[in-house]
């Protein structure tokens, strides 16, 4: 008996000597940073190689292929194993996005292969009409409470104040569409090809530019004017008394966000009709701009 304890005590301290994550991996005091010279941080751990937790999308995030064959792995790196391919213009369902340690950002998609992120393209098209669709389910619901309060026989306000409360659900600090959140594209850390008005665009955009684009867009759809958007944005940022006194009450827009946020913002109001919208509550689509500013498409 003593024999087979000492032989099957053996085999552990074997594979724990091969393979220390085998065994090891939920006790070890993960580390993020490969030292790059880029100052970004990866998601994979230096010391076992475990995943970072919590990088997961709030929803499955809408991306198409843009080359003629691209493959999905079966690990976030190019030595990886091939699980799939797919064609050009094939919509894919991102997950997570995460950076290797070789500081290359690579997409999880639904079925938990990855790709490398430069070969597909954000689905603008798609996410824009998803929002429109959200925002406006969400005021019909909240419309539909004025109408209760006006047959009760008391005061009701304006349907708008559904629409206004709907875009404070998805447009708000760390909202369902506030695309900068790290588990969405992120702030500044990485330039996404985009895919809108049908078409693959030429320029890349951050997911911060595209989060502000997307905000005018659908401002402009559900009938906020531009002024009202960029001041609306700018005390969802936080305005400091002086700034949101100047902003609201002297129409000083320039106090109300930073510029390059007024400019995306800007952007995606005036594209408002470029898309596939026909001015129903239903679908529209567009945008365009940039991590730098300007351009757009």
């Amino acid at each position: 008996m003593k024999r087979m304890l000492a032989f099957a005590l053996s085999i552990v301290i074997a594979v724990c000597i091969m393979n220390p994550t085998t065994v090891y991996a939920e006790e070890c005091e993960h580390n993020y940073d490969w030292g790059f010279e880029s100052g970004n941080e990866s998601d994979i751990c230096t010391k076992c190689g475990a995943i970072r937790p919590g990088i997961d999308a709030p929803y499955e995030l809408p991306f198409i292929t843009r080359e003629d064959t691209v493959v999905a792995r079966k690990e976030p790196r190019q030595s990886s194993d091939v699980v799939n391919t797919y064609e050009l213009g094939t919509r894919i369902k991102v997950v997570a996005r995460l950076r290797n340690e070789y500081d290359n950002m690579w997409l999880k998609l639904s079925d938990g292969s990855y790709m490398f992120s430069d070969r597909a393209a954000f689905d603008y098209d798609s996410m824009a009409s998803s929002a429109l669709n959200n925002v406006y389910l969400t005021a019909d619901k909240m419309c539909l409470n004025d109408y209760l309060w006006t047959a009760s026989g008391l005061e009701s306000p304006p349907c708008l104040s559904g629409i206004l409360e709907s875009m404070l659900i998805y447009f708000r600090e760390d909202g369902p569409c506030d695309l900068k959140r790290r588990d969405i594209l992120g702030l500044n850390s990485y330039d996404y090809y985009v895919y809108a008005k049908g078409e693959f665009q030429d320029e890349r955009y951050t997911g911060h530019a595209l989060g502000n684009i997307l905000y005018g867009y659908v401002c402009r759809d559900v009938g906020i004017s531009l002024n009202d958007a960029i001041k609306c944005a700018g005390l969802a940022e936080g305005l400091g008394p002086s700034d949101a006194a100047v902003c609201l009450f002297l129409n000083d827009l320039s106090r109300c966000d930073d510029e390059d946020d007024i400019e995306m913002i800007t952007f995606g109001w005036n594209n408002f009709n470029y898309g596939y919208s026909d001015s129903s509550f239903s679908v529209g689509a567009g945008y365009g701009g940039g991590g730098g500013g300007g351009g757009g498409f």
